[in-house]
């Protein structure tokens, strides 16, 4: 019910009704609602000690979260430096056997390994079509002619002597 308005009062036959003052109606509304504010329970503050403790406690963990991510930040580093190493020299590996396997496939070491095997060169060519086997051109058998024997392994090109392998022409009479 509201301040405002008066409380409804029952009216009796015995008693006469007269109008209610201001004091009156505030006193006839206080004895029928009575409205009692319950005592608010004590509340113990959290002691600054608690309090610090539990905030050292949330800074220490986060510390120590810190420096286990930091530490795994830097073995990862580590790990992609090594990779990064064993790559370079695996690049380098490849790039070498590249070139060594370039340098076998050269057409004068492919002769002279061929010459240290028996082989000579053919002065008419005869090709093989691979889809029927059939021989194309005519095979005339080639007889070898004494060649000097060259380590296949030697770093001169075809054609080309080392100082040992050859004597210089001498013209008779003339002196040297």
């Amino acid at each position: 019910m509201s301040a405002i308005s008066p409380p409804i009062s029952r009216r009796s036959s015995r008693t006469p009704t007269r109008p209610l003052t201001r004091r009156s109606a505030r006193a006839a509304q206080a004895s029928v609602e009575t409205v009692q504010v319950a005592p608010r329970k004590r509340v113990t503050p959290v002691r600054a000690g608690v309090f610090g403790v539990f905030v050292g406690v949330i800074l220490l963990l986060g510390l120590i979260a810190l420096l286990v991510i930091n530490t795994s930040l830097a073995q990862g580093a580590f790990r992609i430096s090594e990779l990064t190493k064993q790559a370079t020299e695996l690049t380098q590996q490849r790039q070498a056997l590249e070139k060594q396997l370039a340098e076998q496939q050269m057409p004068a070491v492919l002769e002279q390994r061929a010459r240290a095997m028996g082989m000579i060169p053919h002065s008419v060519p005869v090709f093989l079509r691979l889809s029927d086997g059939a021989i194309l051109g005519k095979a005339i058998p080639q007889v070898a002619q004494a060649q000097p024997v060259i380590d296949p392994n030697s770093t001169t090109p075809m054609g080309q002597m080392t100082p040992d392998q050859w004597t210089p022409w001498i013209e008779p009479g003339v002196a040297p």
